[in-house]
Formats: C-alpha cells, structure tokens, sequence
C-alpha cells in the first residue's frame, strides 16, 4: 500500500522556505499599504488645512499592553507551526533506505561466494544485518514459514540485540 501523500525531507524544506517568503510578501504588502493610507490621511489634513476644515482624526496609537498581547499571540503562532511542522515531518519518514524499507544486499552467488571464500558471514552495512548461510527447515513449533530465506539456502541476521539493543559482532 503506498502513502497518499509521501513527502521528503527536501520538499518539507521547499513548503517551509515558501510558507515563510509568502508571510514576508505578505507582511511587507500590509505595512507597504498601510504606509500608503498615512500619506493620503496627510495629504487629506493639508488639503483640510487649507480649506480651513477640521482635520480627519488620527489613528489611535497602539498601547504597550495591546503591543504584548499581539507580540505574544504571534509568537504562539510561530511556535506552534514550528511544532506542527515537526510534527508532520516525524510522521513521514524517509524509507528510502535502511529499516524498514526493502534493501538490495546484492546478488545471491556474490553473497554465497564471499560466505564461502572468507568462511564468515555477508555483512550489508546498509541494512544492517549480515547473511549467514542457512540449511535448516522451520519447526513444527513455529506457525510462520520464511518465504525466501529457505528456499534460497541464506538468512539475514539483525546486528543489534533485541534484548538490550547492543550490536552484536561476528
């Protein structure tokens, strides 16, 4: 079954880059309009001035408490895409390679051949694990069958411990 949606780290990087330079747009536009506004409202008590009317009023000053409150929410909001982002980057993971995802060991008589010229396992250092030759059957005590690992005569070896995690060397 694949993902829906299957990002990688790179287009994660792009959405953010382009997310940050659409807010900058944005707040640049807002502040580049409201400038705007300000030279018109002086251009309208010039004219106002000379006409002898009384001037438009002026907009009201932002008090300190208010300046804090907005900085605040800003900042929630900041933090809180900073861990949505993360978030949604933990539960995409890259299985390009490794645990998890299906790894190309090499071909099976390069394997078998460097197993019996060096009498010691295949280590794959991609995955992880090392392949170790295997003539066995399973048991009748075991309900799963290996498809693939007996018929091809090799087994792959996990190197870290399930008890403890330690690697475990060969």
């Amino acid at each position: 079954m694949t993902p829906l949606l299957a990002l990688s780290s790179g287009t994660v990087a792009a959405i953010v880059v382009i997310a940050v330079v659409d807010l900058f747009a944005i707040v640049f536009a807002l502040s580049l309009a409201r400038s705007r506004r300000a030279k018109k409202r002086a251009r309208a008590a010039q004219t106002a001035a000379m006409l002898g009317d009384a001037p438009p009023p002026a907009p009201k000053p932002v008090s300190r408490r208010e300046f804090f409150r907005r900085s605040l929410v800003a900042s929630l909001l900041v933090f809180g895409a900073e861990f949505g982002g993360a978030t949604l980057a933990f539960l995409w993971p890259s299985l390009k390679g490794g645990f998890g995802s299906l790894i190309n060991a090499g071909k099976l008589e390069e394997i078998l051949a460097y197993i019996d010229a060096n009498d010691q396992p295949f280590y794959s250092g991609i995955g992880r694990f090392y392949i170790v030759r295997y003539a066995g059957t399973p048991d009748d005590d075991v309900d799963y069958e290996a498809e693939g690992v007996t018929a091809q005569g090799i087994m792959p070896l996990y190197q870290r411990c399930v008890h403890l995690g330690c690697r475990v060397p060969f």
